[in-house]
């Protein structure tokens, strides 16, 4: 995900208070807040109607962050009433940790992990990124990923495997 995404993503499910929300949305969004509502300050002074824009935009951007915010709580497996504990300066502290803490895996009680579902749909049913059939030199690349890396005899590195999603096997030479 990234911000533009993230951004959009706020936007769309502004009145959504029951889903979950993923980390990279709530930062994201967290992140184009501030430099909106930023821009929109400067823009204002400089159009000479000083906070007039800055409330605006403040206002506009608000009330995704609401949605998101408990959205995030849920994510933990959390109330989103926990949210209100910011009310009391000493309680930001806490909610930082929430939202920075991954999310349960699979389902909870607000429902299906949202990381899980973007994979879903990134993936075809061959378990193949969508983006390899392009014609872009990824198709390429991964018929070379396919095939072993030999280590020379007189090399100081070592072979050691690592995970990769849906079949792929990659070996990296890592010095001991």
């Amino acid at each position: 995900m990234n911000i533009i995404e993230a951004t959009k993503l706020a936007f769309e499910k502004a009145f959504d208070y029951e889903s979950r929300a993923s980390r990279s949305e709530y930062w994201w969004y967290q992140l184009s807040y501030v430099i909106i509502t930023i821009m929109a300050e400067v823009v204002g002074y400089a159009l000479g109607l000083y906070e007039i824009i800055y409330y605006i935009a403040e206002v506009a951007f608000f009330v995704p962050a609401i949605s998101l915010a408990v959205r995030r709580l849920h994510d933990i497996g959390m109330s989103g009433w926990w949210n209100l504990i910011a009310l009391t300066i000493i309680g930001l502290i806490p909610l930082i940790i929430w939202y920075a803490t991954p999310g349960h895996k699979g389902t909870n009680r607000f429902g299906t992990n949202p990381l899980e579902e973007e994979n879903k749909q990134n993936f075809s049913s061959s378990g193949i990124p969508s983006s390899t059939f392009s014609t872009s030199p990824v198709t390429r690349y991964s018929d070379e990923v396919k095939k072993p890396m030999k280590a020379s005899k007189n090399s100081d590195f070592k072979k050691t495997k690592t995970k990769t999603p849906k079949g792929f096997k990659v070996i990296k030479k890592v010095k001991d």
